[in-house]
């Protein structure tokens, strides 16, 4: 059985700690955007999901970026 998160503002409100329902969706050039809203107090948590190639190209970048800054140059 496992417990609620509530902490999680992904899947809960964080005013009113009720599960979000998913509405609408949109697709970008390399991502799609949800909506998630609060039935109760009408708050919204719009999520951002990219490819997962884009994202481990996010990645090496700042990895790089990392070094540089680790190298000192």
């Amino acid at each position: 059985m496992s417990k609620k998160n509530l902490k999680c503002d992904l899947k809960y409100c964080q005013d009113c700690g009720v599960r979000l329902r998913q509405g609408n969706c949109r697709e970008e050039d390399h991502y799609v955007v949800l909506t998630r809203t609060c039935p109760k107090c009408g708050k919204s948590v719009h999520l951002v999901e990219i490819t997962k190639d884009d994202y481990n190209q996010s990645v090496q970048t700042l990895n790089k970026i990392i070094d540089l800054i680790q190298s000192g140059g």
